[in-house]
C-alpha cells in the first residue's frame, strides 16, 4: 500500500537548494513500487515526475502539483558475456559508486565519468558525458516502465536515440518511461581512443605513465575537484549550460576574433564550442547577482549563495544568456530540467 508524503519541500531534494513544495512525494525501492507509484498518480489524475539525486533539476517556486517519485532502486550485478562484461545497476544507485566499482574491477568504459553527481537512472536521460566519453558508448540497455502501455520494456542503446546530452527520455518520449535499471557493456581491454587533452596533460605533469581505469579515475577526480565545487558545500547543479553546437561558418567567424577559442568536431560536420569559455570571454566569470554567482574556477557552474527562489536563478541565467548572445551571436541553452510550472517567470531566451 503506497503512502505518499504530502506537501514536502523540494528545496531539500535539489543540490541547488531551491524549489517549492511537492503535493505528494514518495520513495520507491523496487521496480514493482515504481510501476505502482505511476499508476497511483494516473488513477488520481496527477502528474508524476521521477527524480534521483536532484543534481540536474530546477524545481519551480510553486513546487510540483502532482507526485514526485524518488527512485531509490538499488542492486548491482556483474556478469561476463564473451569478451565483454555487463554491469547492471539499479536506477537509484549512486553513479559515482558504480564508476568506482567498475574501476576496482579493472573495467574500462566509465572511468572518465567519475565524480559526476546523481544516480544511475539519470545517466541515459541526458546521455551524460565528460572528458571525451559519453554514456551512449557503453550503455547496453535500459529496463523501463512504459506508462503508455503499462508494461515493462527493454530499450537498447539504439532505441534510446542518443545525441549530445539528449535521448528519448528528455525529448520525444519525455514523461513516458520510468527507468528501473541500466546495463553497461564494459571491457577489461583499454579503449583505443586517445585520452582527453586535459587528462593527458595532468598525467604528463605528474609523470604518471599508467593508463588503467583506476589511474584514469584518480586523474579525473583531481581535475574535477578543481573545476567543480562540491554541491554539499556550495549549492550548484554542475555545468548549467550545454556546449553549443554551431556550423563551421559561425565557428570561423568567432575564431577570427578569438584564435584561442576551443572547438571540437561534432556530428554531421558541425562544431562544438565551450560554453564556459564563451561566458568567461563575456566577462562573466565570477559574476554575481540575484544571490547567485558563476564559479571562479569554472564559469559554467552557477552557485547559489543567498538566493531563495527559482525566479532569482532564471533572472541570473537570462542575464548570462543575453550577454553571450550580444557578444558572440550564440544563444546558450540550460542543461538542468525545470520541474513544475513557474508563475511570472522571465522568459528563457533560449527556448
Amino acid at each position: 500500500m503506497l503512502t505518499p508524503l504530502h506537501n514536502l519541500s523540494l528545496a531539500d531534494y535539489s543540490t541547488l537548494r531551491l524549489g517549492g513544495p511537492a503535493r505528494y512525494f514518495l520513495d520507491v525501492t523496487s521496480a514493482t513500487q515504481l510501476a505502482e507509484a505511476i499508476e497511483w498518480a494516473r488513477l488520481n489524475k496527477l502528474a508524476w515526475q521521477v527524480i534521483g539525486g536532484g543534481s540536474n533539476i530546477v524545481f519551480a517556486d510553486e513546487g510540483f502539483d502532482g507526485l514526485i517519485i524518488r527512485n531509490k532502486i538499488k542492486g548491482i550485478e556483474i556478469k561476463e558475456q564473451g569478451s565483454a562484461t555487463l554491469l547492471q545497476a539499479g536506477a537509484g544507485e549512486s553513479w559515482d559508486g558504480v564508476v568506482q566499482l567498475s574501476c576496482e574491477k579493472g573495467l574500462y568504459g566509465l572511468a572518465e565519468l567519475s565524480l559526476i553527481p546523481g544516480t544511475v537512472g539519470a545517466t541515459p536521460v541526458q546521455n551524460i558525458g565528460a572528458y571525451g566519453r559519453e554514456i551512449s558508448e557503453t550503455l547496453s540497455h535500459v529496463e523501463a516502465y512504459d506508462s503508455h502501455t503499462k508494461t515493462w520494456k527493454t530499450l537498447t542503446a539504439a532505441q534510446c536515440k542518443f545525441s549530445y546530452r539528449t535521448s528519448i527520455f528528455n525529448s520525444t518520449e519525455k514523461h513516458r518511461y520510468a527507468i528501473a535499471s541500466v546495463t553497461y557493456k564494459l571491457s577489461h581491454e583499454p579503449r583505443e581512443a586517445p585520452l582527453y587533452a586535459s587528462l593527458a596533460q595532468y598525467l604528463e605533469k605528474y609523470n604518471v605513465t599508467a593508463r588503467d581505469p583506476f589511474t584514469i579515475r584518480s586523474a579525473v577526480i583531481a581535475v574535477r575537484q578543481i573545476r567543480l565545487p562540491d554541491p554539499t558545500r556550495l549549492p550548484n547543479l554542475g555545468s548549467f549550460f550545454k556546449n553549443p553546437i554551431v556550423d563551421t561558418m559561425t565557428a570561423s567567424r568567432i575564431a577570427k576574433k578569438h584564435p584561442d577559442m576551443p572547438k571540437y568536431p561534432a556530428a554531421h560536420g558541425s562544431i562544438k564550442l565551450a560554453a564556459g569559455w564563451l561566458i568567461e570571454k563575456a566577462n562573466l566569470k565570477g559574476y554575481a547577482a540575484h544571490g547567485l554567482y558563476t564559479y571562479k574556477e569554472n564559469a559554467l557552474v552557477i552557485v547559489n549563495d543567498t538566493a531563495q527562489s527559482a525566479r532569482d536563478l532564471f533572472a541570473f541565467r537570462d542575464e548570462i544568456i543575453a550577454r553571450v548572445q550580444q557578444q558572440f551571436g550564440i544563444t546558450l541553452t540550460q542543461e538542468p530540467e525545470i520541474v513544475g510550472k513557474q508563475k511570472n517567470a522571465p522568459k528563457d531566451p533560449s527556448s
